[in-house]
């Protein structure tokens, strides 16, 4: 409402009325009638004022309806999977963006003592018509496919920590990789990093911050999805050191979803153990038998050591790999996956890596030695008050496997951080079931 124009319409009205004294009752005419015309503008003009305001607060109405009508079509917006989960792609490329696969609950999230990194979300688009200055992304095409994942790094430890890593996209091999990053396409203001202006890999004790990491992929690397089975990699190294040191080396491996049918396959097929066989594609593996939650636990000076469970699979190396497996039989390979879990309640710091196991087949007949190579980077020591997973891998050729009818594990013996041989060089035995 115009109440700066109302006001000056009353005192204009006031003014009017104050002047009508006696002497000017025996004005002539001509005076009354421009007194009557003033009064009349008044009255027109407050009018005009009252229609205003009326249309104003019918327009304030509509303002408000609108709003109210728009707030259930942005919730349904932000739960729309066509959504584009990164606009910064569009705007850098001048490309054309199409949405293929968005995945809002992926899942994946790497705890390395406390420093956490989450991938919270992640979209497939594919690019065309880029301009030329963007061609350089995608080999020098004028098109390709980005993997867009909103991740979120936390600092939930008491201090700094250093964490220079990276997530990437495994397909094929090891050694075919997309690396995740943090730069492309993403604004120099929204880059996912510290702002400690000393180190921006520098994360303080309560850090939290999300954003973008880009994984940049040609046609035919996009094309290599539907024939292997690409897995998403979160890297360990979190420190407290900048030089890295003691660091967490451990890295975080999922299943990589990239359709319908990928979900379905992956949700629906067996729960395979996360051994290098299986996180670096190195073969394909067929259920033979398994029994887990065994729980089956044995302790040596404070060591406590526990059986959790076993796998028989039938493996068939990946292409890159055949001549990796050439020693072995043409009839096929038995992989035996031992997952033990090691509680270390002694005083001294036991060597993980260091653990020279052997599986001892029908009253040690055969003895076959553990397969190091094809076991995940997981915590090459064990502190005092620490407890950490352990996978063990041994192959066999299957046709000496449908002979065998017992199997017992020869956990250990453990060895020291100095290398030296603990507790006086004792070992564990665990029955495998058959």
């Amino acid at each position: 409402m115009n109440y700066k124009k109302v006001m000056f319409a009353i005192g204009t009205s006031a003014l009017l009325l104050g002047a009508c004294t006696d002497e000017k009752k025996t004005a002539d005419v001509n005076d009354e009638a421009e007194s009557s015309k003033a009064v009349e503008t008044v009255e027109t003009e407050v009018e005009s004022v009252t229609e205003t305001e009326t249309e104003t607060d019918d327009a304030l109405e509509e303002l408000r309806t609108a709003l109210e009508e728009l707030k259930p079509k942005e919730a349904a917006a932000s739960g729309d999977d066509t959504a584009i989960l990164n606009p910064n792609i569009a705007e850098m490329t001048e490309g054309v963006v199409e949405v293929l696969y968005t995945n809002k609950e992926p899942g994946y999230a790497h705890d390395m003592d406390g420093f956490v990194v989450t991938i919270d979300e992640y979209q497939i688009t594919k690019v065309s018509d880029i301009n030329r200055d963007s061609e350089y992304l995608f080999k020098d095409n004028v098109e390709g496919y980005v993997v867009t994942a909103l991740a979120t790094y936390e600092n939930k430890r008491s201090n700094p920590v250093y964490y220079g890593g990276f997530a990437s996209l495994l397909m094929d091999d090891r050694y075919d990789i997309v690396y995740g990053d943090r730069f492309k396409l993403v604004p120099r203001e929204d880059v996912l990093q510290s702002d400690d202006p000393t180190s921006a890999s520098k994360y303080p004790a309560g850090f939290k911050k999300q954003g973008f990491l880009s994984f940049v992929m040609t046609n035919e690397q996009y094309e290599k999805l539907a024939n292997t089975k690409p897995k998403l990699i979160i890297a360990g190294g979190a420190a407290e050191r900048e030089d890295m040191r003691g660091g967490y080396l451990e890295e975080a491996v999922f299943d990589f979803i990239y359709n319908e049918d990928s979900k379905e396959a992956t949700e629906s097929g067996p729960d395979y153990y996360r051994d290098d066989l299986t996180n670096q594609n190195i073969a394909d593996k067929k259920l033979v038998f398994e029994k887990k939650d065994i729980g089956q636990k044995l302790e040596l000076n404070g060591l406590e050591v526990t059986l959790e469970g076993v796998q028989y699979t039938e493996i068939k190396p990946s292409a890159e790999y055949v001549n990796t497996f050439r020693n072995f039989a043409d009839d096929g390979i038995i992989a035996v996956t031992v997952k033990l879990n090691i509680d270390n309640k002694s005083e001294e710091t036991v060597r993980l890596d260091g653990i020279q196991s052997i599986l001892s087949v029908d009253d040690g007949e055969f003895r076959y030695l553990y397969q190091g190579s094809l076991e995940p980077d997981t915590l090459k020591t064990i502190e005092p008050g620490k407890s950490s997973e352990k996978l063990h891998v041994f192959l066999i050729d299957k046709y000496e496997f449908d002979r065998h009818e017992k199997f017992d594990l020869i956990f250990g013996p453990f060895t020291g951080d100095d290398g030296k041989k603990m507790f006086k060089g004792r070992d564990l035995l665990f029955k495998l079931p058959r």
